[in-house]
């Protein structure tokens, strides 16, 4: 069956490899022009383009697929199929008529749910905790057309945006393999989208990253993962720019954390172990500050605002961090990238910068 696949980012790299190993004729791949990033805007080549070049394969670059020219060139190849992952262009009538079999995309969630551009970093940001891909045939509508096949994957509890995509790359091309030899034969299913179960995913800008200190740990936590890589959870201090890599819910809802095995159970009666910060019921009091010297027990005192620094945590990895006040719960930042630095443990941020209980995070 001969191929035209469309695709842009990393996430469609994968299926095209596949295609390619399993010697499908792809007769070209088209793909978005190259354009400049990062702070010396240098032009890059999207993924897709860089692997088929590797492999051979003929590319088109347009800046409107839909207008004549771009249609010409492929009317001029005979596909008779389209495939799409991930393109990041919405295929008018003309194109998506063109191939005899028609147009198929592989798309990133479970469908009619997350329809849009960035169904990944949505399921995380809404907390689900199974997201999967999607093969369908394609229509005018955006993630409209009839499902093919679908698979589930669950999504880690720690994972974030950028760890997702890998995995559901790789279970995205398995699906669409699938999906070409069910076409081949003349058995892929034309299943009809519930309208009434759709959602949708738009498209990230920047300040959809910014961490509002008053909503609760876990949906903060949620947003962190699914703006990381981009755009990047940030927050400042002490006005200066900082962005939040990873962090962990301390306490959801203001009940007391539980003390670690073999710990001190000073946290029944309001109390953090000694040195322990970020332990105790004040883990999860929001609004609550304990006031201690360091390495004393701490109590709760005093009413605080969400953003305020609890405690700073020193020790293993998977203890160590800055407890911060939220609407609801407590956070623990883990790793933070101030702004022009590289990433760094949350703890050793809290040292340079010599952070302490009551300081606050953004506004």
């Amino acid at each position: 069956m001969r191929i035209v696949f469309m695709g842009t980012p990393r996430f469609a790299v994968l299926s095209l490899s596949r295609l390619l190993e399993e010697g499908h004729d792809v007769a070209a791949v088209v793909t978005q022009p190259d354009k400049p990033r990062g702070r010396g805007r240098e032009v890059y080549p999207p993924p897709v383009k860089v692997l088929a070049l590797d492999k051979g394969v003929r590319i088109l670059q347009p800046e409107n697929v839909n207008l004549e020219g771009p249609i010409t060139e492929l009317t001029a190849l005979a596909p008779e199929l389209i495939i799409v992952v991930a393109y990041g262009a919405i295929l008018r009538k003309p194109l998506l008529s063109l191939p005899s079999s028609g147009c198929i995309n592989l798309h990133a969630s479970l469908l009619p749910r997350l329809r849009g551009v960035a169904p990944i970093n949505w399921a995380i940001i809404l907390g689900e905790r199974v997201t999967g891909v999607t093969t369908m045939w394609m229509n005018e509508k955006v993630d409209a057309g009839e499902i093919i096949f679908h698979r589930e994957v669950p999504i880690l509890p720690e994972e974030n945006a950028g760890e997702l995509t890998e995995r559901m790359a790789a279970v995205g091309s398995e699906l669409l393999s699938e999906t070409l030899k069910a076409v081949a034969r003349g058995t892929a299913p034309r299943l009809p989208q519930d309208i009434s179960l759709a959602s949708y995913a738009p498209r990230l800008k920047k300040e959809d990253g910014v961490v509002d200190w008053s909503k609760d740990a876990v949906s903060l936590s949620n947003l962190i993962r699914g703006v990381t890589p981009w755009p990047g959870a940030q927050t400042s201090f002490k006005a200066a720019p900082l962005k939040i890599l990873k962090a962990a819910v301390v306490s959801e809802a203001g009940e007391p954390a539980a003390p670690p095995d073999g710990g001190s159970d000073a946290a029944a009666d309001g109390r953090s172990a000694p040195g322990e910060f970020g332990r105790g019921a004040y883990a999860g009091a929001p609004g609550r500050v304990a006031s201690a010297a360091r390495g004393g027990d701490a109590r709760l005192t005093a009413p605080v605002p969400p953003g305020v620094v609890l405690g700073v945590r020193e020790g293993a990895p998977d203890e160590a961090g800055i407890v911060v006040a939220t609407g609801r719960g407590a956070l623990r930042l883990v790793t933070v990238q101030p702004s022009g630095k590289r990433p760094m443990a949350a703890a050793e941020f809290a040292r340079g910068r010599r952070l302490s209980r009551g300081d606050r995070f953004g506004s």
